[in-house]
Parts: C-alpha cells; structure tokens; sequence
C-alpha cells in the first residue's frame, strides 16, 4: 500500500520529520465531520469513476484534518480507507482435492 505521506516527503526534499511528530498528537482536532472538502455528490461521482486506490487517495487529499495527523494516524487513516473502498478478488479453480 502506497501511502500519501510518502508522496508529500518527495516534495519537501524529503526531509524527515519523524522528530516532529514525536511531539504531536491528534488531540486538537476536530472530529465534526467537516473536515471533507468533497461533498456527498463529488465522492459519490468520484466513487463512481475512480479506482478504489485513486478514490483513497483523493479523499485524504480533499481532508483539511489530513495533514494535521501525525504519521501513524496517516497510515491509520488510509489503512481504513483502503480496506473499506479497495476491492481485491481472488479466483480459484474449483478442484476434488
């Protein structure tokens, strides 16, 4: 599973900011549901168009909360999401033994 976060560290140079997040935690934010900047009908549509992993991939990039989470909550976030919106199939052959 790719995740967001790796894609932002290239940006920055990739710098790491594991010493950071050891000082933040995720008390002050907000869990009210606002966070989305996507309404119903765009995730909807995006749902509808989107591959499971690009559809992950652009709600944690339309959440104002996102980049406020420390790493784990990241990984946390986008592990839920993945298992939620992702579908795998596996197929098998019928056999008698």
């Amino acid at each position: 599973m790719q995740s967001l976060e790796a894609d932002q560290s290239d940006d920055d140079g990739g710098a790491d900011d594991d010493t950071a997040d050891e000082t933040k935690d995720n008390r002050n934010i907000a869990q009210d549901g606002l966070a989305q900047q996507l309404n119903e009908q765009e995730l909807l549509q995006l749902k509808a168009d989107l591959p499971g992993s690009e559809y992950v991939r652009r709600v944690a990039a339309n959440n104002a909360a996102f980049s406020l989470k420390t790493k784990f909550a990241k990984e946390k976030y986008l592990a839920r999401k993945q298992k939620k919106y992702v579908r795998l199939v596996a197929l098998r052959y019928a056999s008698l033994h």
